[in-house]
């Protein structure tokens, strides 16, 4: 473990102990340094990581303090951590994965992509290749049967740990559900509840989720966003049963979920019978500080349904998804849903556990993190020191909002496109007309551009900034 690391978890247990109560002042960057032995840097790191959280709270000229915590009942463990893997060879390949609906069909027409979704050329498609040979070559009899409507066990078992290393999540494989997508599990869960249930969404959020409910005719409501993610106000009253959140890194806003809201949207779900859906969509990519532990680690009440999905790690072409039931849903799923089949091909399931289990998938997403993180930086190189906009959400995900002062969202995408750049503005992700919104901002995806285009693009874009 890393020293930093070791500062945040000993500050961290001493809150969740109350050995440092709430508001009380915690030691200074000077007095931690050198009771630890390490420099004002390393401690700095832990402190920003403990404020991301929304454990302790920095003061200007008075130091730092421990935040106000309503409730710690439902923490528990510590982060764990992860161990370092060495690199492997990576072939490029050519063609870019993108989703194959109209939407991207547009995307296509403009030089330059800044559109959310997709991800980087990059995989090991060597290493992929030979897995699928040996998958043929030693697993015929497993590849012409059926492995059950919850997927193929050693894969279910493998993500499992692989939740316990990096997301700090207690989790059995028999909780756990591959599917082939948001939409086939959102199927399924829609079957577990009865019809009168309402649903509560993110707003500003996904489009795709607003969609996918109005299809089904499933109730939902909007759910207002501050500083620190839902308004638990709203849950109470739109008589909310079921509220979707992607506490991690808020879609589109970026903003992250401190634990003091995250104890509190628990706590809500206990006191109203409510069910929370985590959607951790791209949860493994954190650029500064230690990754956001999960909601569902925290979820000592078994209220949280854990959604994760391969579409932003390894490609969303691969169609693999996967959630963990509660156990009261998962009761039901097997009373009413027995009869299902899993979706996802049996080689498909069998190879991605095999990429897994051997810590190819662990590398190859170290890698893409490093690749991201250096796009990342290219963006903020360029785009941070202009003084009428401000980069947000940028230290997680593949995607940050740029806000401006000196010119209208709608004309900013006019001429954005008009210089070859796809682009969309925040207001395309409210679900529903709110005179509040959001009409300065942008959202620049980063996954899918080379370096190269990336550094002519932001360029192009900060000409129309100032």
């Amino acid at each position: 473990m890393k020293k930093y690391e070791e500062i945040y978890h000993e500050i961290r247990k001493k809150i969740l102990m109350d050995i440092y109560p709430e508001k009380t002042r915690i030691p200074s960057k000077r007095i931690m340094a050198d009771r630890m032995g390490v420099s004002i840097n390393t401690v700095e790191i832990a402190y920003f990581q403990l404020i991301e959280e929304g454990y302790i709270e920095a003061r200007e000229r008075s130091g730092y303090y421990v935040a106000e915590l309503d409730d710690l009942t439902h923490m528990r463990g510590s982060i764990v951590g992860r161990g370092t893997c060495k690199n492997i060879e990576y072939m490029s390949q050519e063609q870019v994965y993108k989703y194959g609906s109209e939407k991207e069909k547009i995307e296509d027409k403009y030089q330059y992509n800044f559109s959310y979704g997709g991800v980087d050329k990059s995989f090991p498609f060597g290493i992929w290749k030979k897995i699928n040979r040996e998958v043929i070559d030693s697993y015929q009899d497993t590849l012409l049967n059926t492995v059950g409507g919850m997927g193929y066990e050693p894969l279910r078992e493998s993500i499992c740990n692989y939740l316990y290393e990096t997301r700090s999540i207690v989790a059995q494989k028999d909780n756990m559900i591959i599917s082939s997508g948001t939409e086939a599990m959102f199927e399924i869960l829609f079957r577990l509840w009865d019809d009168d249930v309402s649903f509560g969404l993110e707003n500003p959020g996904f489009e795709r989720w607003s969609s996918f409910l109005k299809t089904n005719k499933v109730a939902y409501s909007c759910l207002s966003m501050d500083g620190e993610g839902i308004v638990l106000d709203d849950l109470v009253t739109n008589n909310v049963d079921i509220a979707c959140v992607t506490p991690n890194h808020q879609f589109p806003t970026g903003k992250i979920m401190p634990i003091a809201r995250r104890i509190k949207l628990l706590d809500w779900a206990i006191e109203n019978d409510g069910w929370i859906i985590e959607d951790d969509y791209d949860g493994e990519f954190k650029y500064t500080g230690s990754r956001i532990p999960a909601l569902k680690s925290m979820d000592d009440m078994d209220r949280v349904i854990y959604m994760g999905t391969f579409s932003s790690t390894i490609s969303p072409a691969i169609r693999v998804s996967y959630m963990i039931l509660p156990d009261q849903l998962l009761a039901r799923y097997k009373d009413r849903l027995s009869y299902k089949r899993c979706p996802v091909t049996t080689m498909t399931q069998i190879g991605l556990d095999i990429f897994i289990r051997r810590g190819y998938y662990h590398r190859h997403v170290n890698r893409m993190k490093k690749i991201y993180k250096a796009k990342r930086e290219m963006i903020l190189s360029i785009l941070e020191p202009c003084d009428n906009l401000v980069c947000r959400g940028a230290d997680a995900g593949l995607h940050m909002v740029v806000s401006f002062k000196n010119i209208d969202e709608a004309e900013f995408v006019r001429k954005a496109r008009e210089n070859g750049i796809m682009i969309r503005g925040l207001s395309d992700y409210y679900i529903e007309e709110n005179k509040d919104y959001e009409r300065d901002s942008v959202i620049i995806g980063f996954a899918v551009m080379e370096l190269e285009d990336i550094e002519i693009a932001t360029s192009k874009l900060k000409n129309i900034f100032v």
